[in-house]
Formats: C-alpha cells, sequence, structure tokens
C-alpha cells in the first residue's frame, strides 16, 4: 500500500518567516548562486515579492516537495 503525500499550500513570504536565521541565511545563499542576483536584490524581490519564473522556479525546487509555494 502507498502512502500519499499531502503537499501544503503556503505563501513564500510566510515560508521564509518561518524558518530560523540560519536557515533563512542557508536558503538566501543558495537562491543567490542558482539564480545569480546579489544581496539587495534578493531582498528587494522578497520585499515586493516579485520573483520571474525561473526564480520561481528555482524557489520550489529548493523548498522541496513538502510545501507548493503560492507567490
Amino acid at each position: 500500500m502507498e502512502l500519499a503525500t499531502k503537499t501544503k499550500q503556503i505563501s513564500f513570504r510566510e515560508w521564509y518567516n518561518s524558518l530560523d536565521f540560519l536557515g533563512k541565511i542557508k536558503f538566501r545563499d543558495q537562491f543567490m548562486n542558482i539564480s545569480g542576483i546579489k544581496y539587495p536584490t534578493f531582498y528587494s524581490k522578497l520585499q515586493r515579492n516579485f520573483f520571474s519564473p525561473l526564480e520561481k522556479k528555482a524557489i520550489q525546487e529548493l523548498v522541496g516537495d513538502q510545501h507548493k509555494i503560492i507567490f
């Protein structure tokens, strides 16, 4: 028998705010490395909740299958 895994829908900002300090830094650094954006740009995009489709895809891949990120 196969167990179904439930995917929880959550906004990106809500998910990001739920991380602890070190988790936020780790996620930020990984995302900046993948996307090539700079530190101020990351926080500007986070504040405005304005990410490109490729950035949204990268965020979802970093978050994993546990959460479905809503923008």
